[in-house]
């Protein structure tokens, strides 16, 4: 408001210069007033931006072009108030659709299942748990409530993304997959009003279970440096999850995030998730769980499990799959060794190409184990073991 007062005493000022005879110093201060107006629109939105930026270009006509006819335009209260109110519906309406088109799962069907997650049994109970005490039938007046919000942390790949997509699958629910950078605008207070839309739409479309990928990279700890913009969508999101655990009765959503480095996410963030369950990479069962679901469910022979059971120790779930497909392709490309010549052909040639295959062995996957190594080092798993026994609520048995 202040820079915006100094642009009409400069614009005042020269128009009285100018009226006195003065042109040319009066000049001066309307060009004065227009970098004023300017400066001031940089801190407005709105119609109070629209309005300011066009007395900047009327006070730079008046001096280049000689447009001296008639002031500036200055609306009226009412004016201004009926255009901030169809301005907010409309941007209000734009949020909507981003949210729908860009952060909401339209094809539920193809979303995982419990059933695709080797391992993982405690984890996947507790999120079943909420999902029951939302909806059964309680004792009068006996309130029981689920959890509303979760935090998964652990290494890269040990499948924090498939149980929020499960978890929406098993309840047919609305899914929002969300990270940071597709709430992040570069427009001055978007952001938080993208947060807002977001869960006033998973309200909307209850049940919703909306994941939120990679917390880290908005809810730093206090020590580390933050601009304006992040620490306004990081303020928004607490209020909104402050708000879950008085939900409207009837209503479900579920807010689970994640994280890789739950040391980096400030004190006051951590606290407000009811339940922080460590997802630890797969033990012994649950690798061979995630090896049976990457070849015997997409159709490959393999007989021992045992060996390549033990030779992933250390592997996480998509340490795994990458592993798999590895092995694969490398036999792929020794039944099939002009298969890459195939693709000179054209699309029609591709679609009439057949893919010779073969039961997978030991040697297959010796290669591909040259090849890929672990992502998680020892040093990597004993922190989040020590930050776990320092924070954790609850500890996942290991899984994918």
């Amino acid at each position: 408001m202040e820079l915006h007062k100094q642009a009409e005493e400069l614009r005042e000022k020269g128009l009285k210069l100018i009226e006195e005879g003065k042109g040319e110093e009066g000049k001066k201060f309307l060009l004065m007033a227009a970098d004023k107006f300017d400066k001031a629109a940089e801190f407005s939105d709105g119609v109070a931006k629209e309005v300011r930026l066009k007395r900047a270009e009327w006070c730079r006509r008046f001096v280049f072009v000689g447009e001296v006819s008639v002031p500036p335009h200055i609306l009226s209260k009412e004016e201004v108030k009926k255009r901030e109110e169809e301005r907010l519906k409309g941007e209000s309406e734009s949020f909507r659709e981003y949210i729908r088109g860009n952060l909401m799962v339209r094809e539920k069907e193809k979303l995982p299942s419990w059933g695709d997650i080797g391992g993982l049994k405690e984890t996947k109970n507790t999120i079943k748990e909420s999902i029951v005490l939302a909806y059964a039938r309680k004792p009068e007046r006996v309130e029981i409530e689920g959890w509303r919000n979760i935090l998964l942390f652990g290494p890269p790949g040990t499948g924090k993304t498939l149980l929020a997509a499960a978890t929406a699958k098993g309840l047919d629910a609305s899914f929002f997959n969300v990270k940071a950078g597709q709430v992040l605008s570069k427009y001055y207070g978007e952001s938080p009003k993208i947060v807002n839309a977001l869960f006033g739409i998973a309200r909307e479309e209850s049940p919703s279970v909306i994941f939120f990928d990679e917390l880290d990279s908005i809810a730093i700890s206090r020590g580390a440096e933050m601009d304006e913009e992040t620490r306004r969508v990081l303020s928004t999101l607490l209020t909104e999850l402050d708000g879950l655990s008085g939900g409207v009765r009837g209503e479900f959503l579920l807010f689970l995030a994640s994280t890789n480095t739950p040391w980096d996410i400030d004190d006051a963030v951590i606290s407000r998730f009811e339940k922080r369950i460590y997802v630890p990479l797969p033990d012994n069962e649950a690798r061979r769980d995630i090896l049976r679901i990457q070849l015997d469910k997409k159709g490959f022979e393999f007989d021992d499990y045992d060996w390549l059971m033990e030779k992933t120790e250390g592997y996480s779930g998509r340490d795994i799959k990458v592993l798999c497909k590895e092995a694969v392709y490398g036999m792929v490309r020794e039944l099939n060794p002009g298969v890459a010549d195939v693709a000179d052909e054209g699309l029609g040639e591709i679609r009439k190409y057949k893919i010779k295959t073969r039961r997978l062995t030991k040697r297959d996957f010796e290669k591909a184990l040259e090849r890929m190594k672990p992502a998680s080092t020892e040093d990597m798993v004993r922190r989040y073991e020590e930050w776990n026994n320092r924070f954790g609520a609850m500890q996942g048995n290991k899984g994918v």
